[in-house]
Parts: structure tokens; C-alpha cells; sequence
């Protein structure tokens, strides 16, 4: 999909969702929304001063928006941009960060970082939560997360977990792990917390876990070298490790080194690429530097 604009950069676009015939996604701390067609419906929130915004979560039930501000602030928005309400989120005094938010099962969950108790040595350590609010942003469930058993040296924190749903629960999950140890890392929770489609919604995977494939990607990788895109196919029991990306034979744009998902249960996914000059797959474009979105399917 070519988007209607050449303002965006694709190395800022971010976390891309859909809903039918509407995409939405970040770039730069700003909101958009688009048409399949590549029409840009325009900013959410930008009226007058523009809404910086943290994350946001689709709500296709009611077609709405709920966007976290970098003030703190919940902000509901119609698919159309009109702003429905505000809500401010719960008063915690050992909250430090709020990071993802999705919206599932009717309620809004939010992985937060907060101060623990003081250690024995005296330290205050940063704990990891997750949380489920109500449409009034009053909390209904809590739970502490802790980084899932990998067979390896457990590490204290991993940074801003994200939000997936998998068997119909919800999970958390950190990319990241090293190319080395991904696949024996796979195997281990394969024998272990994921025997049996098993998901302990207290533990923080490394892996996005679909229908039929557990997958990860080194975010955001800065050059192709860095990056690499795993993949194991649960049916067939065969993984794929791309040290570097993904070769696109199929369009032509070259190495695909981050697979986004656009979707909570890790089934579809997306990658952003500039148009640098005539493509036959859009032959009546006249113009270079629009993003385009590629998305892919993960077989059933």
C-alpha cells in the first residue's frame, strides 16, 4: 500500500494496525490514520496543538481509538478523529513509565514499570507490570511479570515488554535475543513454559507466539547486518533464522530486516519501505519518497 504522502519517514513509521479498510501508525510522536487505498484520512489529534503520543490501542468493537498522551492522559478518539473522552490513568505512586497498551476482551491492558521494595542491599528495583483497566481507567487486574526461563542466565529487567494475545490469553514479549541463542532458546521453551500451547501470562517471552509459528526480529535494526528474522513453524517443526533479513525477491526493495505485527495475535505483518522511483507495482506513480506497506500473511 503507497501512502498518499511524502512527509512521513519510513524508519519512524511504528507500530502499524488495521482494522478493515483503516490503517493507523505512528511516526515521530504523531498519530495518523490512512485508507487501504493509501488515502491519508489525517492526524489524530492534530487540531490546534498536536497530541505527542505514547502508544495507542485499536478498539474495533465501538471503531475507536484510545491514544495515551504524553501527558499521562487516556484520549478516546473516533476513527474520524473526533475526540469522544479523557481519562486520566490511575494514581500510583511507584509508577515510573507506562510502555505498550492494547485493548482486548473489553478491557485496556498496559504493561507499566514501577519501584519495588528496598532489597537487602539497600537498592530500589525496578518490577514489571501488567495491567487491565476499565472504560473508566480504574484498575481490574494486575500482575507482576518476570523474564521467562530460557535455560540461560535470568536477567532482572527487560525493557518495554509488548502486548500479545496467543490461545486467548494475554502475554508479554521482549525481541531481542541474541542470533546465537535463539534457536536453542526456542527449543527450551518449546519443552518447557510452551509445552502443550501453555502460556504463563506472568512470564515475558522473547518470542511472538501465533497460530502455527513463533517468531521474532531484532527491532528496529539500524543496518542489515545487525538485524535477522527467526521463525519456527510449530506444524512442521522446521526454523527459519535469516542472519540480516529477509531477501524480497518478490517486490524487488531489497533486504527486509524488521517484521512489524499489525495485528495482536501475531498473524499478520508488515514492513515500511521508501519508493525511490518508478515500480511497477504502482506504474501510474510520478512521484520518489512515499512509504509503502508491505504486509505479509503467516500461513494457517
Amino acid at each position: 500500500i503507497r501512502l498518499d504522502t511524502n512527509t512521513l519517514r519510513p524508519e519512524q513509521i511504528r507500530n502499524v494496525q488495521c482494522d478493515r479498510k483503516h490503517i493507523f501508525l505512528t511516526n515521530a510522536g504523531r498519530l495518523y490514520h490512512f485508507m487501504t487505498s493509501g488515502r491519508c484520512v489525517g492526524e489524530i489529534g492534530g487540531g490546534g496543538q498536536s497530541l505527542e503520543v505514547v502508544d495507542y490501542a485499536v478498539d474495533p468493537t465501538h471503531q475507536q481509538l484510545i491514544v495515551l498522551g504524553r501527558d499521562g492522559v487516556i484520549h478516546y478518539y473516533t476513527y474520524d478523529g473526533v475526540c469522544t473522552g479523557k481519562s486520566r490513568l490511575p494514581h500510583e505512586e511507584n509508577w515510573l513509565a507506562v510502555g505498550d497498551i492494547a485493548y482486548y476482551d473489553g478491557g485496556l491492558w498496559l504493561t507499566v514499570d514501577r519501584t519495588g521494595s528496598k532489597n537487602l542491599s539497600g537498592g530500589t528495583p525496578v518490577e514489571q507490570w501488567l495491567y487491565r483497566l476499565d472504560r473508566e481507567c480504574q484498575i481490574t487486574e494486575r500482575r507482576q511479570l518476570h523474564a521467562a526461563d530460557t535455560g540461560r542466565v535470568a536477567v532482572d529487567y527487560l525493557p518495554r515488554p509488548q502486548i500479545g494475545i496467543a490461545h486467548g490469553r494475554v502475554y508479554t514479549y521482549v525481541p531481542g535475543t541474541p542470533s546465537n541463542y535463539i534457536l536453542e532458546t526456542t527449543l527450551y521453551l518449546l519443552q518447557n513454559q510452551l509445552a502443550g500451547n501453555a502460556i504463563d501470562a506472568t512470564t515475558i517471552l522473547p518470542l511472538q507466539v501465533g497460530p502455527r509459528f513463533l517468531f521474532t526480529t531484532t527491532p528496529y535494526a539500524q543496518t542489515a547486518e545487525e538485524g535477522y528474522i527467526f521463525c519456527f513453524d510449530g506444524w512442521k517443526k522446521r526454523a527459519i533464522l535469516a542472519q540480516g533479513g529477509l531477501d524480497d525477491d518478490f517486490y524487488g526493495t531489497g533486504k527486509v530486516t524488521n517484521l512489524q505485527p499489525a495485528d495482536l495475535h501475531n498473524r499478520v505483518y508488515c514492513y515500511v519501505k521508501q519508493q525511490t522511483g518508478p515500480h511497477n507495482t504502482f506504474p501510474q506513480s510520478e512521484t520518489d519518497g512515499n512509504p509503502v506497506l508491505y504486509f505479509v500473511t503467516m500461513k494457517a
